[in-house]
């Protein structure tokens, strides 16, 4: 069904994303903010 579908996509995105973070560590933390903030200038244009 799709909503068993959406569900299992989901968690393959969540696995996808742990996955990233524990590669990238501390740094990733860092980095986000500055995605942050890159996004926000972007949106205030």
């Amino acid at each position: 069904t799709p909503l068993s579908s959406r569900i299992a996509h989901l968690a393959v995105i969540d696995v996808l994303a742990v996955g990233v973070a524990q590669k990238k560590g501390p740094q990733l933390q860092e980095h986000l903010q500055q995605l942050q903030e890159g996004l926000s200038s972007l949106r205030s244009n």
